[in-house]
């Protein structure tokens, strides 16, 4: 059998690239019908772990006959390829160009998609796949096949990417943040009161962020327009109803302004055995059902 030849090229190296005429014709490679010689090599591809490249078109035209003949078979070739059949030459052949692209970049895929699931069923309950007279292998294959680039397109046709917002931090914030952690990991070493001195760049760095952070509030009030959303998606979160804190009693009184509460708390946090009560208990219920006298 010519696959033993295979064989013996995929044992030297996997990474091999073998073309040429195989005279095997196969559905799964664009022929209408299939050879003993294309099911022993579609076989053996399975078996081997083997990938079967061949061109949309046919590669030989005969006497009212087309077919794809013409083929390559790759092993652990993970490249992008395209490859196609030529009409240039006065044969019965066609030339095969096969393109591999060692130099691509991954798509640039950033954040998460959003799926319209509602939709993505109401487009396969109007799929056109044949799921009537299936009782061969190949029949069952190019189903499984349909199958999923009908899911894949319907789940394509529903999705919307969702970009990930990520925050811009300014370049001077950036340095002393990175000036101040190599300090810190030198006085850890050291001990030095020289190097703990520098460590005050806290300060700089708080007046830094609180600078950078009114100057982006201020630029977002002025690209505010009311001809779109921006508007309301700002003033939002102020029309929220905040959460109350009720009047709050404790060793010294009554707290009911902010400030009260807010020492209160703070005294309830720093003693543990400081107890808050609220000046205005509820009322427990009491049933009316009463004791069975015993007779």
């Amino acid at each position: 059998m010519f696959t033993f030849d295979l064989e013996t090229l995929f044992q030297i190296s996997s990474n091999q690239i073998i073309c040429g005429d195989y005279n095997a014709k196969h559905r799964s490679w664009n022929n209408n019908t299939n050879t003993p010689r294309g099911n022993t090599l579609k076989r053996f591809a399975n078996n081997a772990g083997l990938e079967v490249i061949a061109p949309a078109d046919p590669t030989r035209y005969g006497y009212n006959s087309e077919t794809t003949i013409d083929i390559a078979l790759v092993k652990d070739f993970l490249f992008p390829y395209k490859i196609t059949s030529l009409p240039e030459m006065s044969s019965d052949h066609n030339p095969v160009a096969l393109h591999f692209h060692f130099k691509y970049t991954m798509p640039d895929i950033t954040g998460k998609t959003k799926t319209n699931w509602k939709n993505f069923n109401k487009d396969l309950s109007y799929t056109t796949v044949n799921y009537t007279n299936i009782d061969t292998p190949e029949k069952i294959e190019n189903l499984a096949t349909q199958i999923e680039e009908e899911i894949c397109n319907a789940k394509n046709r529903n999705s919307n990417l969702i970009t990930n917002s990520k925050p811009r931090f300014d370049p001077e914030l950036l340095q002393l943040n990175a000036e101040r952690n190599s300090v810190r990991k030198q006085y850890q070493r050291t001990k030095r009161p020289e190097t703990k001195r520098l460590l005050n760049l806290n300060n700089k760095i708080r007046r830094l962020s609180n600078l950078l952070e009114n100057k982006q509030f201020v630029d977002k009030l002025v690209n505010l327009s009311p001809e779109n959303q921006n508007v309301w998606d700002f003033v939002r979160p102020f029309k929220k109803k905040k959460h109350i804190i009720p009047t709050l009693k404790g060793p010294t009184g009554i707290a009911q302004t902010d400030l009260d509460k807010a020492n209160f708390l703070a005294s309830f946090r720093e003693n543990p055995n400081f107890k808050i009560k609220n000046p205005f208990p509820t009322k427990k219920k009491t049933g009316s059902r009463g004791r069975r006298k015993k007779q």
